[in-house]
């Protein structure tokens, strides 16, 4: 549960996040491109999120996003057209972060209890769950046969088996891109996305390698989850509420 003092903070960003996005707006799309994206990418829509501190994030289809929220421990599926919510119900931990889905259920990582949860995503009912001590589980992504999740404590992103559990493969974040807050995780093909609160950045890796393919600067923005469709990234930024979805040029995935 959040102390009284991270009560305090996510009520103070709540407000100062919603001044901001209504000046945003006053002051139009190109003042937005130009402010909140240093390089890298266009925002092109966006849409607010229901909850006051936006997590995860987990594409269904082209029509709907998943969210989920640490405050209201809620988890809505969203209409991405006009933002309405279609569904919600009850996340299984108390302070819900990583969202996944594997086209029948989704996965769900808490980094309070160190544990991810696999949910039935039409009655929002618990199916299992699987606890990984000493770790700080963020992003979620899901690549067709394992469930990718971030592990901020020990800065490595690893390959779980869905069946069991079971680690199977592991992969260090590079030293150059130190995860301290955030983590939000998506698959392109090959490659994977990982936002970087520490410094508001969206860096496209290279896994077999360890590089850096390509930098999305954010500014003043604190991005945390990620959806990934075709040539554009949908971010959850917790301190603006809201999610944007950003247009990447030269790049075209799933």
């Amino acid at each position: 549960m959040p102390s009284v003092l991270q009560e305090i903070i996510i009520k103070v960003e709540d407000s100062l996040g919603r001044i901001f996005c209504d000046f945003l707006k006053l002051l139009g799309d190109n003042f937005i491109n130009k402010h909140l994206i240093k390089r890298g990418g266009i925002v092109i829509d966006e849409i607010e999120t229901p909850g006051k501190n936006p997590t995860g994030l987990a594409l269904e289809n082209r029509e709907c996003l998943w969210h989920c929220d640490a405050w209201s421990r809620m988890i809505y599926k969203i209409e991405i057209n006009t933002g309405k919510v279609k569904k919600v119900f009850k996340a299984p931990g108390p302070h819900p972060w990583g969202l996944a889905y594997d086209g029948c259920s989704l996965w769900n990582s808490d980094d309070y209890t160190c544990t991810i949860y696999q949910i039935d995503a039409d009655k929002g009912y618990l199916i299992k769950k699987f606890k990984y001590p000493n770790t700080d589980l963020h992003g979620l992504a899901y690549d067709g046969k394992y469930i990718l999740a971030v592990d901020r404590k020990n800065t490595v992103i690893i390959w779980l088996n869905p069946k069991d559990g079971t680690i199977v493969k592991r992969f260090p974040i590079p030293s150059s891109d130190p995860i301290t807050e955030s983590g939000g995780l998506e698959i392109m093909g090959k490659y994977l996305w990982l936002s970087n609160g520490t410094k508001a950045s969206i860096c496209l890796l290279d896994p077999s390698g360890g590089r850096t393919l390509k930098e999305i600067q954010l500014m003043k923005c604190h991005p945390h989850d990620l959806a990934f469709h075709e040539d554009h990234l949908y971010v959850s930024i917790r301190n603006l509420r809201r999610i944007y979805k950003i247009r990447i040029e030269g790049i075209r995935g799933k």
